[in-house]
C-alpha cells in the first residue's frame, strides 16, 4: 500500500447536491479497488489555467488515500469514465511526505522595486553613436 493523493476537477456548473454525490461516488469507485481514502479537502470552485471542455473554472477536491498502485490505474480509469469529472490526477507521494499537510505560502513584504540595489553605472553607453 503507498500513500497517493489524488486531485479531481469537477464540472462547476452542477448543482452542489450533484457534486457532492459524484465525490461520494468517487470514495466508493476507490473503496471498491481497494483503496483507502483518507483526508478530503473541498477547494471549492477556482479559475482554470485554460479551458477544459469550453469551461472556464471547475471545482477542486484533492483526496489523500493509500492504496496498491496497480489499482490506481484502474480507479484513474473509472475517473476517466465519469462524465461529471472534467481532470482528474494521482499523484503517488513519498512516504516519508505523506500525510503532511501543505505550509501556507510565506508572507512576503511589499518592497519597492529597487530599494536594496544601488544606482550602477551604465559606462559610456550615452556617448555611442545611435543608429
Amino acid at each position: 500500500m503507498r500513500p497517493y493523493e489524488i486531485m479531481l476537477i469537477l464540472d462547476s456548473g452542477l448543482d452542489d447536491a450533484v457534486i457532492d454525490a459524484t465525490i461520494e461516488r468517487s470514495l466508493d469507485i476507490m473503496k471498491n479497488h481497494g483503496a483507502t481514502p483518507g483526508r478530503i479537502e473541498r477547494w471549492g470552485r477556482r479559475k482554470l489555467a485554460y479551458l477544459i471542455n469550453k469551461k472556464p473554472d471547475g471545482y477542486y477536491t484533492l483526496i489523500e488515500a493509500t492504496g496498491d498502485p496497480s489499482r490506481m490505474n484502474e480507479i484513474g480509469h473509472q475517473f476517466d469514465l465519469a462524465d461529471e469529472i472534467i481532470r482528474h490526477k494521482i499523484i503517488s507521494v513519498p512516504t516519508h511526505a505523506a500525510g503532511r499537510s501543505m505550509a501556507a505560502p510565506p508572507n512576503y513584504e511589499d518592497v519597492p522595486a529597487g530599494a536594496d540595489k544601488p544606482d550602477r553605472d551604465r559606462g559610456d553607453r550615452g556617448d555611442r553613436d545611435r543608429r
